[in-house]
């Protein structure tokens, strides 16, 4: 697809599959250059997740912190739904993929998981806007916490 056409999601896509294959040099390139083609915190939540397991962690903290804040940012009409997003395994040094986390919640879940954040302050942030969602998130949290 990316020899007919190199396009932004396309690209995003096939870094989300290196990432999960632990591809990680080349997956960073090609979240960049999805970056490149159009922003969308999503390919940012990924490049995040590429930097942090190529050992790169005060840039992964600064590309999630950045795709947290356009998310935010009620002047951008980016959405934070997404089919899959993808959480660090951090004992196991991988990254591996959730069905309908919404991608603020994957950057915040992924900021407590690199210890950015406290897991009240997780918490209340996805309270904030997940209210009546976030605690079938618990599960989720819990294993990463024994990771």
């Amino acid at each position: 697809m990316l020899s007919y056409r190199d396009h932004a999601r396309t690209r995003n896509n096939l870094a989300f599959c290196q990432l999960i294959l632990g591809h990680y040099d080349e997956a960073l390139s090609n979240a960049d250059r999805a970056l490149a083609l159009k922003y969308d915190p999503l390919f940012e939540l990924n490049k995040g997740i590429a930097q942090s397991l190529r050992g790169d962690q005060s840039l992964a903290t600064e590309s999630l912190r950045h795709a947290l804040e356009c998310l935010r940012d009620p002047r951008n009409d980016h959405s934070p739904e997404a089919v899959y997003t993808l959480l660090l395994e951090v004992s196991a040094h991988k990254g591996s993929f959730v069905e309908e986390l919404p991608v603020d919640a994957a950057i915040l879940i992924n900021l407590w998981l690199l210890r950015e954040i406290k897991e009240d302050q997780l918490w209340e942030e996805l309270n904030k806007s997940y209210s009546d969602s976030c605690l079938k998130w618990a599960p989720l949290i819990e294993a990463r916490r024994q990771n």
